[in-house]
């Protein structure tokens, strides 16, 4: 496989990933009851779509197709946060806490990848530090129990 297919099937992998982020965000924002979590959710959601706008640019520049449509994992990861969430925001956050491990792995190992391209490079970098964030972040709302917090100081 060429290095620009192998790069091309690479981007894909992480479009689709963050396509099913993008959904189990949702699933855990529809769920929760806490409007700092919420919120802070959104926020990251919209990191997930800048990112989706990002490699589908990276995949078109290196004569790609991006794949736009969701597959049999995303299907499953919205419906275990769709389940999961059911349960109460801190189910949520559990939730969203095990598919930003699995994000922030899958990116990691993109940039473990020494013949990515430097343009390529710093966007998945980019796009691992926001997902470096989001881990911390609910790592962080898990242990604090952000949700059963009020007021100014519940939102770091």
């Amino acid at each position: 496989m060429a290095v620009s297919e192998k790069l091309i099937q690479r981007l894909n992998d992480l479009l689709m990933l963050d396509h099913d982020a993008v959904d189990a965000y949702e699933q855990a924002i529809k769920r929760m009851d806490s409007e700092m979590c919420r919120n802070k959710l959104r926020e990251f959601q919209a990191d997930h779509r800048r990112h989706i706008v990002d490699l589908k640019d990276c995949v078109v520049r290196y004569q790609g197709r991006a794949r736009d449509h969701a597959d049999i994992k995303g299907f499953f990861i919205k419906g275990m946060t769709a389940i999961q969430s059911m349960a109460g925001d801190e189910m949520a956050l559990k939730a969203m806490q095990t598919n930003e491990k699995l994000t922030n792995q899958k990116y990691q190992e993109a940039l473990d990848d020494l013949t990515m391209p430097d343009d390529v490079r710093s966007i998945v970098q980019r796009n691992r530090n926001d997902e470096a964030r989001h881990l911390e972040w609910v790592n962080l709302a898990l242990a604090q129990r952000y949700w059963e917090k009020a007021g100014p100081t519940a939102n770091p």
